[in-house]
């Protein structure tokens, strides 16, 4: 039979100003394997909590339960946390409702000034990540933006858009058709040496074709 004993103690941390108790049972603490065991947490002035089951396990649950499988003694860890809250409630108790209030600004500006610098820049990080990536994805189809390049009769300026995939593919076709009629011309050169020569050696022939 395997048998199992756990070591349960407290780790508590405390910040500035909050009284934090962390605290909590078990409903066993010894057993067969494979043992199951339910914490329940009597912590109080804490609002999370991170458990350490000492089985390679971990649980950020109010009430959590581990199971142990290998037989051996463990030591069961309860870290509690205070907050925000707790700290105004204690500060409430002990200060006066003007620095309850102040502290309140404080923090309220300290999460709105990120928001509110946003709203007042023109472009914000992320718009000019989205351009970064526009200009990526015109860069591999080969289109080229220049930015206020001329004007239109209104006097507004424009922008001016060149594809260059399209304009290599245009040289490329422009190039193919003269490169073809330069054949076709050394062809009909070729043939009409060769007509010449046939009616200069045979000239009845032809005329018997033309008759």
């Amino acid at each position: 039979m395997k048998s199992f004993n756990l070591i349960l103690f407290l780790l508590i941390k405390i910040n500035l100003l909050a009284q934090v108790n962390a605290s909590f049972t078990s409903n066993i603490t010894s057993g067969c394997s494979p043992l199951v065991v339910n914490f329940t947490n009597t912590s109080s002035n804490a609002i999370s909590f991170f458990w350490e089951f000492d089985n390679g396990t971990t649980s950020y649950l109010n009430n959590p339960s581990a199971t142990f499988i290998n037989p051996g003694f463990y030591s069961i860890k309860l870290v509690a946390y205070n907050g925000l809250n707790a700290r105004l409630k204690i500060v409430h108790d002990i200060v006066s409702w003007e620095i309850i209030l102040f502290i309140t600004l404080l923090f309220m500006s300290i999460e709105l000034t990120p928001i509110f610098f946003k709203m007042m820049l023109i472009k914000s990080p992320y718009d000019f990540m989205n351009d970064n990536v526009k200009a990526l994805l015109r860069a591999e189809r080969g289109i080229e933006i220049k930015h206020d390049f001329y004007k239109d009769r209104k006097g507004v300026h424009r922008d001016l858009i060149i594809n260059h995939q399209s304009q290599k593919l245009l040289k490329e076709k422009i190039k193919l058709l003269q490169a073809q009629a330069e054949l076709n011309e050394v062809v009909v050169e070729s043939w009409k040496t060769k007509e010449i020569k046939n009616i200069q050696q045979n000239p009845e022939d032809y005329i018997n074709k033309e008759s």
